[in-house]
């Protein structure tokens, strides 16, 4: 580890800045919260449909270089090396900075990591049997990103403040379910951007239902009545690398969870729509039925060539992976090839969705 006491540029050798732009190395991660303490320490809100934590907690920022393979950075000075050219150092002589050749004896890979403190709120949704979100799948990042930069706008609103000085992110935590089963589930947490905190999170932290149904009003209520998302009511600037997960509607469902208890699930005319987009695909060699059936609303039987077939079913994107759906189509095709598509994965990337399907046909 490489801990620099401070950093200084060749400033006086380079041309002066003008203005016009910036230049930026590398790529930064998303901020990422330390480990801290454990669920015994959250207090749960809204019927317990939501656990809180508020803390002084640590964050961490990383570059990891242009394509993630870190920097060339000499042991010596600490220079970053672009290329195998000799560079120099600085040093102070006679009450002035002086540039010197650097002997550079060796050369360390490694990447860039700042770490800072700030006031923190912690989040995690208190999710029912029915429904649940993993923050490693697409859809389950598309949930907590769209209900988490939902509430950080309406947060931001209702403190009457510049969005720019709160941010967030996600925490995945393990457990064990009824089953004995591990899974994973994402805490969302947000965090003043000023280094050692200015009072922001305490205030969400105490302020939770009221930023909810504001959070909701932005969402149900976006000016231009986008089918997804939109710089009025979810996008903007700072957030700009998860604009292909968020969705205004999607956060709406989780609010309405948190807010209400209700439990989300597609109507049949969605269902039927999202069906419909998979009818592009189909070939000689492949065949697809549209069926419906009481017991499990609208889904589809994909029949290749060989015999093989799959049952694919659009499930609302927080449903994704729910036992008693695949029960029931099981018991009503006989089949045991089954794939759940997430709603905002097969309205998004629909061809990804039925290659997917593909894959599990037996």
């Amino acid at each position: 580890m490489i801990i620099p006491s401070g950093f200084r540029t060749e400033w006086g050798q380079q041309k002066v800045y003008r203005g016009g732009g910036r230049e930026i190395a590398g790529r930064n991660s998303m901020t990422r919260l330390l480990p801290g303490r454990g669920p015994e320490e959250y207090s749960g809100l809204l019927e317990n449909r939501i656990l809180v934590r508020q803390e002084r907690g640590g964050l961490i920022i990383i570059n990891s270089g242009e394509d993630y393979s870190g920097f060339d950075i000499c042991n010596d000075c600490g220079n970053v090396l672009e290329s195998d050219k000799a560079h120099t150092r600085p040093i102070w002589q006679h009450g002035k900075w002086n540039f010197i050749p650097c002997t550079r004896t060796l050369v360390n890979r490694s990447v860039l990591l700042h770490k800072f403190y700030s006031e923190i709120a912690l989040f995690r949704i208190n999710w029912p049997k029915e429904l649940w979100a993993d923050p490693t799948s697409k859809s389950g990042k598309a949930s907590l990103f769209s209900f988490g930069f939902a509430f950080l706008r309406a947060a931001a609103i209702h403190l009457q403040i510049d969005p720019s000085e709160l941010n967030m992110g996600l925490q995945p935590y393990s457990g064990i379910d009824e089953f004995g089963a591990r899974y994973l589930g994402g805490d969302i947490y947000f965090y003043d951007t000023l280094p050692g905190g200015a009072g922001y999170a305490r205030e969400i932290a105490a302020n939770i239902p009221d930023i909810c149904r504001l959070a909701r009003d932005l969402t149900t209520k976006c000016p231009s009545q986008c089918d997804s998302a939109c710089y009025r009511c979810l996008l903007d600037y700072a957030n700009q690398r998860y604009h292909g997960l968020l969705d205004r509607r999607l956060a709406t469902d989780v609010l309405n969870y948190v807010l209400d208890g209700c439990i989300p699930s597609l109507t049949n005319e969605e269902e039927k729509t999202l069906l419909i987009k998979l009818q592009n695909f189909v070939s000689d060699d492949l065949k697809l039925e549209l069926k419906t059936a009481s017991s499990c609303g609208n889904f589809a039987i994909i029949s290749l060539r060989d015999g093989r077939k799959v049952v694919l079913k659009p499930v609302h994107t927080l449903s994704f992976g729910n036992r008693d759906i695949r029960l029931a189509l099981a018991e009503n095709t006989g089949l045991s090839s089954l794939f759940c598509a997430p709603a905002i994965e097969l309205e998004r990337q629909p061809f990804g969705i039925w290659q997917q399907a593909l894959g599990v046909a037996r």
